[in-house]
């Protein structure tokens, strides 16, 4: 009997068009109903709004690592020409920087050379070719932080120093960049470092005039007096310090506060001799002036130069000057005041930075574009 009715069904379901049900076909979506429907619209517009926030972030995370990428390495730059007529010959220029150049120092040897920026980057490069052999920088902690004020090399070529915004003296292994020792104790931004004789010891004096004595072997560091500072030079043998107060230029031992000796008034660029003997000022007028840092009689002065004198150098001699001004670089002869030679400099690229190789023939420039150039000198 179960066996009739069955069959009556199955023949009544054939007959009205239907077919036997199937197993469900997982691959095969169900019909949506008109909520299902809203539900997935309102998925695919959060899914489009997330993209376009995902893609914001992206945008801002290469804007920011290309704020902190390393300074440009390969920034292409013509060719370095043949000497002119005046003898004076590019070696190497090359974009180093991100922000202007705020200070350049050769290594003792001539064979690099450092530089450092406003945007707390210090680079050490071939001289030749201006390729970097290290840099460190400020934003992992281990480098400058902020703005980088001033750099040395020490006598040995062995440490490379810095003075920073953060307060702080730098202290790393010239060859390979490998921090070696932060030095605290300073109440402002540090803006002159030199090293002692030694190479492990150094002076530092910040914007508020403190000045501390310090060694990286980790001895204790002494504070020297504190005196207003525009402008600062330190001897090699760190027993002078020349320095500008904003209204007169004074030399004497950094370990006094009396100066003993007054070299007339404010200065705009200052350099002294390793012997501490004669100091060179670059005074307003845009004049270069050669004084005698024991009497502090005037040796002379030479004649003005275009634009304000920014930098100066003494070789290591002490008989070879070279000054730094908005429009041009100059060599003067110490002992006759002449100015053996004048080379133009683009006023534009703003710069403002200068070093010279011991024997006073390789000079290094560094602009506000973030621009190093080496030039030889002629004989």
């Amino acid at each position: 009997m179960r066996r009739v009715l069955l069959g009556s069904a199955l023949a009544v379901a054939l007959f009205a068009g239907c077919s036997p049900p199937r197993p469900t076909d997982p691959t095969i979506p169900p019909p949506a109903s008109d909520s299902q429907a809203k539900v997935k619209a309102e998925l695919a517009k959060r899914d489009a709004e997330l993209a376009t926030a995902r893609a914001q972030v992206e945008d801002l995370r290469r804007q920011l690592d290309g704020r902190h990428a390393p300074p440009p390495a390969a920034d292409h730059m013509p060719p370095a020409p043949v000497p002119g007529s005046d003898g004076l010959a590019v070696v190497a220029r090359k974009r180093l920087h991100e922000g202007p150049v705020t200070s350049i120092a050769f290594a003792p040897d001539g064979a690099t050379v450092a530089s450092t920026d406003t945007v707390g980057w210090v680079v050490v490069a071939n001289a030749d070719d201006l390729k970097p052999v290290w840099t460190t920088e400020a934003a992992t902690g281990v480098g400058v932080q902020n703005c980088a004020h001033s750099i040395c090399f020490g006598p040995d070529g062995k440490y490379l120093a810095a003075g920073s915004e953060d307060r702080s003296v730098w202290v790393w292994r010239a060859n390979d960049g490998g921090l070696v020792k932060r030095i605290r104790g300073h109440q402002d931004a540090v803006e002159y470092v030199s090293f002692l004789p030694d190479g492990v010891g150094g002076l530092s004096f910040d914007r508020q005039g403190v000045g501390l004595a310090w060694s990286v072997q980790g001895e204790r560091r002494e504070l020297i007096p504190d005196r207003p500072l525009r402008k600062a030079a330190v001897t090699a043998d760190g027993e002078l310090l020349v320095w500008s107060d904003g209204g007169k230029t004074m030399s004497g031992p950094p370990s006094k506060a009396a100066p003993e000796a007054t070299l007339g008034g404010v200065a705009d660029a200052l350099a002294v001799t390793r012997d501490g003997t004669v100091v060179a000022k670059g005074v307003t007028g845009g004049c270069v002036e050669v004084w005698d840092a024991q009497t502090g009689a005037r040796r002379w002065s030479g004649p003005s130069q275009p634009g304000r004198v920014k930098a100066l150098a003494f070789s290591a001699d002490g008989k070879r000057l070279v000054s730094l001004s908005g429009g041009a670089l100059s060599v003067w002869d110490v002992h006759s005041g002449d100015e053996t030679h004048r080379y133009g400099a683009r006023p534009e690229e703003g710069a403002g930075r200068l070093a010279l190789t011991a024997d006073g023939r390789t000079v290094a420039v560094g602009n506000r574009r973030g621009v190093v150039t080496v030039l030889r000198l002629p004989d």
